[in-house]
């Protein structure tokens, strides 16, 4: 089946395709908007790509992404008499790689993205890609489309997490990314947490109240001991070298003190992967503005390269990285947010993850960041 858009109605479709198609690609690309500029904003070595690192997945995603983009600009470029085939493929290519070209060069300016030639390469293999499915049929589109909604769907849940990582506080397994600091309480559940039930938290009520049967795990730090799951689901924390003093903000954790679970979170990962959804809450302070590595402060990992999630600091900042099909094994890139730790005030951080965005808080309910995988 051939289709054909023609009349103004048509036309006005063909623009909104566009307009939702630039909006897509805006969001995926570059949310959430949050940019760093250094004191020379372009110079010649913000405009030269590099290949960089994209895996199938990546380019897979990149060339579906672009495909409404150049649906729509071919249906609105047919409909004008002078416009021939060759001339619109022409276009619909000078369009596409100049778009993502633009679009890698203000990732350089994102701490959590690495732009890639790659990517530019792939985004233009799919504007053109909705070229040709224009010019077959619009039925061909919709069985694309539908089929990267699945793809998407499929690429933000949880069903690729290990359950043989340990709980670790502090530290990497491999004892490479110690955190200076101290934390007091963590909860963890396998449903994410609603804005009602964080003010409850935010306001002192203690988590354990709120999450009923989905709280899979709830340690409070005190004293110089191992350190039991108060649910009794989670195998007991234990100390890596010498057990940490404990003050009034937590035990203290460093490079020579750290905590690992003594068995393997099988629990915990298999009832996450079952909703797709979790929720993280800590109480945590650092001990020093700036650290790096991310420095762990709490993760379900195995080495530095492999992981569940991860809670860390980065200089002053907050990083999170979460294991999906989208972000492999390492759950890159990250999800940061700035100057969470520029004091060594003790804070209260809430991290939500509901199959699709993840949300990070801390201190209260407004002080929130989101990010769509």
């Amino acid at each position: 089946m051939r289709f054909k858009f023609r009349g103004n109605k048509h036309k006005l479709l063909n623009i909104t395709i566009i307009f939702s198609g630039l909006v897509l690609v805006l969001f995926q690309t570059l949310f959430p908007f949050e940019f760093i500029f250094s004191d020379r904003f372009f110079g010649l070595n913000q405009i030269v790509l590099g290949w960089g690192k994209s895996s199938v997945e990546d380019i897979v995603l990149n060339v579906f992404l672009f495909i409404p983009l150049g649906f729509g600009l071919t249906g609105y470029l047919m409909q004008k008499k002078d416009a021939g085939g060759l001339a619109i493929f022409g276009l619909i290519f000078l369009l596409s790689s100049g778009i993502s070209y633009a679009i890698e060069i203000l990732q350089m300016y994102q701490p959590a993205r690495y732009p890639s030639l790659f990517d530019v390469f792939s985004n233009c293999a799919g504007g053109l890609l909705g070229y040709f499915l224009y010019r077959w049929s619009l039925l061909s589109y919709i069985a694309f489309s539908l089929f990267f909604s699945i793809l998407m769907q499929w690429q933000t849940d949880l069903s690729n997490w290990d359950e043989t990582f340990p709980l670790l506080i502090g530290n990497e397994l491999t004892a490479d990314r110690p955190w200076e600091g101290y934390v007091s309480e963590l909860y963890i559940a396998n449903r994410k947490i609603s804005k009602e039930e964080l003010n409850f938290f935010f306001s002192g009520k203690a988590p354990n109240n709120i999450f009923g049967d989905s709280l899979l795990a709830e340690y409070q730090l005190s004293g110089k001991g191992s350190y039991h799951d108060k649910t009794g689901q989670l195998p007991e924390l234990v100390w890596v070298g010498q057990p940490g003093d404990f003050k009034d903000k937590g035990i203290f954790l460093g490079p020579h003190n750290w905590l690992k679970s003594l068995e393997p979170s099988e629990f915990l990962a298999r009832r996450i992967m079952e909703t797709s959804e979790f929720t993280v809450i800590a109480m945590v302070a650092s001990n020093k503005a700036i650290q790096t590595g991310p420095a762990r402060i709490i993760s379900l990992s195995s080495d530095p390269g492999q992981r569940n999630f991860t809670l860390g600091q980065d200089e002053n900042n907050l990083i999170f990285r979460l294991r999906t099909p989208f972000t492999g094994v390492n759950g890159s890139p990250d999800a940061i947010v700035q100057d969470i730790f520029s004091t060594t005030d003790p804070r209260k951080v809430a991290i939500s993850y509901n199959g699709a965005v993840l949300r990070i808080y801390a201190d209260s309910v407004d002080n929130s960041h989101i990010f769509e995988f």
